[in-house]
């Protein structure tokens, strides 16, 4: 099997169950490229999923999409690239009737919303506390943050010890960056662009 023919599918049906754009949660031109989020979570379904039902969930949305108009491509919805992108409205009705009412995929569904609202895998159905973290970039994508206006838990973009300084008014110029310790980025590096990260 070809994990790749299968993206469509499974990004199509993610973007139905997140209610999030297929360009948001799967650019096509991602710089992860074959390492991408999604396909990290297409690669973790097939390896922990029940197969069978997974597999059955995808094959229902793919008959789903084939029928007119042809939908089969997620990244050229209608809508698609809009601020305020929905999925179509008889897709999301016909996953809902097809695949939502039953029991074995929804709970494969539920699992799925999970993966990218969380990038979490619970063991258990319905969750407990034990879950893996899918990956740290998977984590720092997941969609709960950008859906909570807020940034991931213990990750900034912003230089370590950013909190220190008082914020910036109009017409202030940022101070120098401040280079504590012997692992801390050289002020080459940081003048080439280079963040410095730290740990919490």
């Amino acid at each position: 099997m070809n994990v790749g023919e299968l993206l469509p599918d499974f990004v199509g049906l993610s973007s139905v169950l997140t209610g999030y754009d297929a360009n948001v949660i799967a650019p096509p031109l991602d710089p992860l490229d074959d390492n991408t989020v999604a396909m990290q979570y297409l690669r973790l379904m097939l390896a922990k999923a029940d197969n069978e039902i997974f597999l059955q969930t995808l094959a229902v949305f793919r008959e789903i999409v084939a029928g007119p108009p042809d939908l089969s491509d997620p990244w050229n919805w209608p809508g698609a690239k809009d601020p305020d992108f929905k999925p179509p409205a008889d897709l999301t009705a016909q996953v809902k009737a097809q695949i939502l009412s039953d029991p074995d995929m929804a709970a494969m569904s539920r699992r799925m919303i999970r993966l990218w609202y969380l990038a979490t895998w619970y063991v258990n159905e319905p969750p407990d506390f034990a879950g893996e973290v899918v990956s740290m970039d998977a984590y720092k994508q997941g969609l709960a943050w950008p859906t909570f206006q807020a940034h991931p838990m213990g990750y900034s973009e912003l230089v370590f010890g950013y909190w220190a300084d008082p914020p910036l008014t109009a017409g202030q110029t940022p101070p120098a960056p401040r280079i504590s310790g012997a692992a801390s980025a050289t002020p080459a590096a940081v003048e080439r662009g280079g963040k410095q990260r730290g740990g919490v």
